[in-house]
């Protein structure tokens, strides 16, 4: 049982098998993992920069249960409520552990 209510799917796809002639893979996995999903973003300026504006940065954070089997290779992708795709692959993996090493949760960023 998951410490938070896990109640959105994220799906993972990944490259096994070996290349085609043109680079890809042959044959993709696909699997789809319940997760919570932490969804936010804000705005940044460079004031160096002669572009005058902000930019917008989204970011998206996965709580998935114990240890998840997603790497850095792997192609994340989740479509929230309201029908907006974040697709993407893990910029950092966490794996969050209680007092004595067990592992409780899994938090990805995207």
């Amino acid at each position: 049982m998951a410490i938070v209510p896990l109640k959105q799917i994220v799906t993972r796809r990944r490259a096994i098998g070996d290349l085609d002639m043109w680079g890809k893979p042959e044959e993709v996995e696909t699997v789809e993992l319940k997760c919570r999903a932490v969804e936010g973003s804000h705005t940044t300026t460079d004031r160096n920069s002669q572009v005058q504006g902000a930019t917008i940065v989204v970011e998206l954070k996965l709580l998935l249960d114990k240890i998840a089997d997603i790497g850095y290779e792997d192609e994340i992708e989740y479509i929230n409520e309201s029908g907006t795709v974040y697709k993407g692959s893990p910029k950092n993996i966490k794996i969050q552990r209680d007092f004595s090493g067990k592992p409780l949760m899994t938090t990805v960023f995207i």
